[in-house]
C-alpha cells in the first residue's frame, strides 16, 4: 500500500478539526463570523506543522484559547493537541521546553480568566500530557531506527573491508 502523503494528511487533519469547532459552534448557538475566523486561526497553521512546530503550536494555541475564552470552544481542543504531537516530535529540546512552558501559561491564563478551578482542567491537561508523550516516545523512535540504521551500515563497511 502506497503511504499517503505528509500534506494529504496534515490538510485533513486541518479539515476535519475546523469542521469539529464548526459543528460545536452551530449545536451551541454561536455561529458567527469571528467564530469561524478563530476556527480558522487555530487550525489552519496545521498545514505547516511539520516544518514550523513551535510556531504551529503557539498560534493554535492562541487561537483555541480565544476561542474558549469567548466561550465557542467546545470539546477536547484537538487542533492544539495535534500541535503539541509535532511540537514534542520534531522540535529540539529548548523549543519544546518553550512550548511546554507557554501551554501552561495558556492554561493558567484561562484558568484566571474565567475564574474556573485549576482541577477543572484536568481532562483536558491530561489529554495534553498524553498528546506530548506520544510526540515524544515517536521522536525517541525515529532516533533509535537512525541509530540501528548508522550501526547496520558501519558493520556492513566493516564486513566489505574485511572479506575482501
Amino acid at each position: 500500500m502506497r503511504r499517503v502523503p505528509p500534506t494529504v494528511v496534515d490538510a485533513v487533519l486541518a479539515i476535519g478539526c475546523f469542521l469539529s469547532i464548526m459543528v460545536m459552534a452551530v449545536l451551541n448557538h454561536r455561529l458567527e463570523w469571528w467564530v469561524a475566523a478563530l476556527a480558522a486561526v487555530s487550525t489552519l497553521p496545521l498545514l505547516w506543522r511539520r516544518r514550523f512546530p513551535l510556531l504551529v503550536s503557539a498560534v493554535t494555541g492562541a487561537g483555541t484559547g480565544a476561542l474558549f475564552l469567548t466561550g465557542s470552544m467546545g470539546g477536547i481542543p484537538a487542533a492544539s493537541l495535534i500541535a503539541t504531537y509535532g511540537l514534542a516530535s520534531l522540535s529540539p529540546p529548548a523549543r519544546m521546553l518553550a512550548g511546554v512552558l507557554c501551554t501552561i501559561a495558556g492554561f493558567a491564563s484561562a484558568a484566571v480568566l474565567q475564574h474556573h478551578q485549576p482541577l477543572s482542567y484536568g481532562p483536558t491537561a491530561a489529554a495534553f500530557v498524553v498528546a506530548y508523550a506520544l510526540g515524544a516516545g515517536a521522536r525517541a523512535r525515529r532516533d533509535r531506527i537512525a541509530v540501528l540504521e548508522e550501526r547496520a551500515r558501519r558493520l556492513a563497511a566493516f564486513l566489505t573491508r574485511t572479506l575482501r
